[in-house]
């Protein structure tokens, strides 16, 4: 017996070993079609989506606005990863003195 759902691809909702996919609302059986799944979960993604790149734009607004000078997304980009290779040198530094220190020991 195949089964075989609008969107060609299925979905099942499994929690601590039940199945629940028939709990939600169009769903009968075990599996359930995508699409049902993901005109729920929509409005949510939708709206984080939103807000997320509302913060990103208040939060480099303010940034530009204490330099006083423009940031744009590239920008911001490098100067975290320049950041973090910073951070990632200085933690191998202070790992090679510590084992260094242990050696001596």
């Amino acid at each position: 017996n195949i089964m075989t759902f609008p969107s060609d691809h299925a979905f099942r909702l499994v929690y601590n070993g039940n199945v629940l996919t028939n709990k939600i609302n169009g769903c009968e059986d075990d599996l359930c079609d995508l699409n049902i799944l993901l005109n729920l979960i929509e409005p949510f993604t939708t709206n984080l989506e939103q807000k997320c790149r509302a913060e990103t734009s208040t939060l480099l607004t303010t940034i530009s606005q204490k330099l006083d000078t423009p940031i744009t997304v590239p920008v911001a980009i490098f100067v975290a990863v320049i950041f973090a290779l910073i951070g990632s040198a200085l933690t191998a530094l202070v790992l090679h003195q510590t084992k260094k220190k242990r050696c001596k020991n």
